[in-house]
């Protein structure tokens, strides 16, 4: 999850089935499966939390038609972790 602010404004829940050690699977609305890869340490508002790493953020914001939103979030995700974005996560000009 990545928010505007410093203060949480939504929190984006995938349901997940695995083990923290080996990460685990989410069931897709056309019936596949998506791998998470085992989790990562974070924090929400303070509190550590286990989340995805922000490579597996980047992929799941592919495939598909990103609203500005979303590229707004994956700018802030770069700004905040150094990841590389593929041209489709930018924000339009």
């Amino acid at each position: 999850m990545v928010n505007q602010s410093d203060v949480l404004e939504a929190l984006d829940l995938h349901p997940v089935a695995g083990s923290t050690a080996e990460g685990g699977y989410q069931l897709l609305p056309d019936g596949g499966l998506f791998h998470y890869p085992a989790p990562v340490s974070g924090t929400i508002g303070g509190r550590e939390v286990l989340c995805v790493d922000a490579e597996t953020q980047v992929r799941c914001h592919t495939g598909y038609e990103l609203r500005e939103k979303d590229r707004q979030d994956m700018a802030r995700l770069r700004t905040r972790t150094g990841v590389e974005l593929p041209g489709q996560c930018l924000a339009s000009p």
